[in-house]
């Protein structure tokens, strides 16, 4: 091999015809992505040598968008930049969208990283020159032959472009200046602005050389101006990485378990993780190091009998990298792994020590393994499945944070505390914890060679007094329903979650007996009146029924006054509880939405959390939230079946919503945890990696406005108009669809009394030929127009079929009259 010949060291090292430069790894990474994502520029100039392809995207994110990215790392703004260039000299489209409908301009604008904006500006423009040119060359040709030249100049092109990249929205409509002033970087965004401007202006009067002078203009740095506040605590304890779920290394040809040590790297390791970046440092701060919970936390919670079993399985697997064993065919433990679930639960407990000391405004604690399906004993059956699974969870470790809170922090006033969940599967095994809180009873069948019988246990477990029903509230929105619609019995793991709301349940039971019991004394005292008065005129029951109306009138009034107060829960009605999970009423309250499936519906989802969880919390009042921060209801994870659906966007949505309540009610204590969320693939771009950094972007966005529940009223008067605006174009379009229909209907029938007058008048077969195609283009008109009618299903229109034509007995019936007009044509 020649070292000395750059040339063909290279072709040597890397031919163009390998098959190789092309292929993915397990996260969708082609050698190119993962030099990229691994700042390597040498071997990313290597591969585009090469002839590895700059436009093949990974899991819908583009190269170019994925360099770009690559600058939120520190250090790594320059490999960013030349990385940005690299591509872009191998013809990488600097207006190609990705999968949030951005160009790669929106995500250097939003990380403040103002020469790769500067880059991507100039990119447009010489592309857009490029085409000019040979446009002008083409206009220059016709001129030649004597064709009219273009009316508009050739230069226009290029102005248009710029100014299009300027001003082009994403899918939720931000501009690339909008996404610089969203995260702080105010001097770029103003630049942009201006460039913006400057661009549209100079397109529209043709001046080239002002389009070129506003590319230049967004060249400077974009100072960042936060309000200063406590920063948001990250908990990352290196040894989450021990717990292993697979072998290390991976042998050839395996996949990793959804569960891997990789999810954490991608958060959190330093130099790659999507929470290292530039644009979170400032606000974030971070904790690699906790101890083991203390047993007596964790017994809180879980049995002693579960917590030993789990102990002793892991003793017994050699301490070897390649050493796994399952707890059940979704759940594999390794040697470390007690271990490591010890000090996840332990992250959740320092995390609420530096929060409620106001050493942080908040934290997330980046936890494995996770622990929302851990109940007292374990694995949690449901009706649906009636073996279950520990679901990847071991113990559960919001359950320990919120026991632990209530008694350690008590002298400091955390007596309430709410956990919610926003994981895609039902955090069933928090539900159990929750319910465990008051006593209970848990009845065993057992079967011997000689009998057969019923053990049953008592069991309590408060997290820490006889008044845990009333401190502590469970709230949690999930998919629920089957896996597909051809598998009606098979529901999404773990086959609990219907909506349902305790309190709800409680009062209707309450109520029911409340009205049996009137009923029973309204019918004895009947029945002794009839008897007193001898049933005369029936003036006893009579005289009771006004009575009766009397007293549940000022029993609502009393009801009313009480509640004056409260914020206002599920107004529309739209979540009403069932008893499909068969829930236990005695306990705290818990609030349960399954969204229903498959299918996404995210605005479902976000109606769940603002009309029903949201208010209730604020009723609740707590001194404490914690949050059970699953990121697998993403419509890009593929471990939800097609439930729900969110983005990036809905995260920080309900994420800020959280902070708002948390503002009213406690001081901003927000503790959240790490949960699902699987999607990895394109590590830093992954949907996981983002999905959490806006979680934690909302944590850190300092500001104090506190919920207001006018605003979700507003909304809901805003939903409404648009929903009667709907239905009236909807009913506008019905009335004008059934007017034509009768005027196609009236054409359709004067044709045969047109075709009889003109055969008596004497005239040709040609009359009855107009009669037949007048008939059939009123038909086809009136197919037309039932055809247009739109029909709103969940705020989209759907196109309503037409009724089915029989062309055969049409053709019959108009051969018949054609035959009938000629008879009479010739008598």
């Amino acid at each position: 091999m020649d070292v000395d010949g750059e040339g063909p060291a290279e072709e040597q090292l890397l031919p163009n015809d390998d098959p190789y430069l092309q292929a993915k790894d397990q996260n969708e990474c082609t050698p190119l992505h993962i030099a990229i994502l691994q700042g390597h520029v040498e071997c990313a100039q290597l591969l585009v040598q090469a002839q590895a392809s700059v436009s093949v995207d990974c899991d819908g994110c583009p190269p170019l968008h994925m360099a770009t990215c690559t600058g939120a790392l520190p250090g790594r703004e320059d490999a960013a930049l030349q990385l940005a260039k690299l591509l872009l000299e191998a013809g990488a489209d600097s207006i190609q969208r990705d999968d949030c409908g951005r160009l790669a301009l929106h995500w250097s604008a939003e990380l403040g990283l103002a020469e790769v904006c500067q880059l991507l500006l100039q990119a447009t423009t010489e592309a857009a020159a490029a085409l000019t040119a040979q446009v002008a060359a083409a206009s220059a040709a016709d001129a030649a032959a004597g064709e009219e030249p273009p009316l508009d100049p050739p230069n226009l092109l290029e102005m248009q472009a710029h100014a299009a990249a300027l001003s082009v929205t994403d899918k939720h409509g931000f501009t690339p200046a909008d996404l610089a002033h969203r995260r702080g970087h105010t001097a770029l965004a103003a630049r942009l602005r201006a460039a913006a401007a400057a661009a549209a202006e100079a397109a529209a009067a043709g001046d080239t050389a002002a389009n070129r002078a506003a590319a230049a203009a967004a060249a400077a740095d974009g100072a960042d101006d936060t309000v200063k506040q406590l920063p948001t605590l990250i908990v990352a304890p290196h040894e989450c990485e021990l717990h292993r779920t697979c072998p290390d290394p991976l042998p050839r040809g395996c996949h990793p378990p959804p569960e891997n040590v990789d999810r954490i790297r991608v958060l959190s390791q330093e130099g790659s993780g999507i929470l290292r970046s530039r644009g979170l440092q400032q606000r974030l701060e971070w904790e690699l190091s906790v101890p083991p919970a203390p047993i007596a936390d964790v017994l809180r919670v879980h049995d002693w009998n579960y917590v030993r079993g789990l102990q002793l399985a892991c003793q017994a697997i050699p301490d070897r990298p390649d050493a796994i064993a399952h707890l059940d065919p979704d759940t594999a433990v390794s040697h470390h792994t007690f271990h490591v679930a010890l000090r996840a639960a332990s992250a959740v407990c320092v995390a609420i020590d530096r929060v409620i000391r106001g050493q942080a405004a908040n934290a997330f604690c980046v936890v494995r393994p996770p622990g929302h399906h851990a109940g007292p004993r374990g694995i949690v059956p449901s009706k649906k499945d009636r073996t279950g699974s520990h679901g990847f969870c071991l113990l559960n470790n919001v359950a320990i944070g919120a026991a632990y809170a209530m008694n350690v922090h008590r002298h400091a006033g955390i007596q309430r505390v709410a956990i919610l969940d926003f994981d895609v599967h039902h955090g069933n095994g928090t539900r159990a914890c929750v319910s465990n809180t008051v006593p209970g009873t848990l009845r065993v069948p057992f079967t011997t060679p000689l009998s057969e019988g019923m053990h049953v246990y008592h069991t309590y477990a408060p997290w820490f007094d006889v008044d845990d029903d009333d401190n502590v509230l469970f709230a949690s929105v999930q998919g629920y329903g089957p896996k597909a619609a051809s598998m009606p019995d098979v529901f999404v793991y773990p086959g609990s979650g219907a909506t349902c709301d305790t309190q709800d349940l409680k009062l209707a039971q309450e109520k029911a007996q409340q009205a049996q019991e009137k009923a029973e004394e309204k019918a004895a005292a009947a029945a002794a009146a009839a008897a007193a008065a001898g049933g005369a005129n029936g003036t006893g029951p009579a005289a009771a029924g006004p009575g009766g109306q009397q007293v549940k009138q000022e029993e609502d009034a009393v009801g009313d006054a009480a509640t004056s107060h409260m914020v206002a829960e599920d107004p529309n009605h739209e979540f009403p509880s069932s008893t499909a999970d068969d829930p236990i009423l005695a306990g705290p309250r818990v609030i349960e939405v399954g969204i229903p499936g498959p299918g996404f519906h995210p605005l479902l989802w976000r109606r769940a959390w603002r009309d029903k969880v949201l208010p209730a919390l604020v009723n609740f009042n707590p001194d404490l939230i914690l949050v059970s921060a699953g990121f697998d209801a993403h419509r890009k994870d593929e471990i939800n079946f097609r439930y729900i659906g969110v983005t990036e966007a809905d995260y920080e949505w309900i994420t800020d919503e959280i902070v708002q309540v948390a503002n009213r009610c406690c001081n901003g204590r927000v503790v959240s945890v790490l949960e699902g969320g699987y999607n990895i693939n394109g590590g830093l771009v992954s949907a996981f990696a983002r999905s959490v950094a806006a979680h934690v972007r909302g944590l850190a966005e300092p500001h104090s406005q506190a919920w207001d529940p006018q605003e979700p009223h507003i909304e809901r008067e805003i939903e409404r108009r648009r929903q009667q605006e709907r239905a009236a174009k909807v009913a506008a379009k019905r009335a004008a669809a059934l007017e034509r229909q009768k005027r196609a209907a009236a054409a359709a029938a004067a044709t045969p009394a047109q075709g009889d007058s003109a055969a008596a008048a004497g005239k040709d077969v040609g009359s009855a030929e107009q009669g037949k195609a007048a008939a059939a283009a009123a038909a086809a008109a009136v197919e037309g127009e039932e055809a247009s009618v739109a029909v709103p299903v969940e705020g989209r229109s759907k196109r309503r079929r037409a009724a089915a034509v029989d062309y055969a007995a049409l053709n019959a019936q108009l051969e018949a009259e054609a035959a009938a007009a000629q008879k009479a044509a010739d008598a």
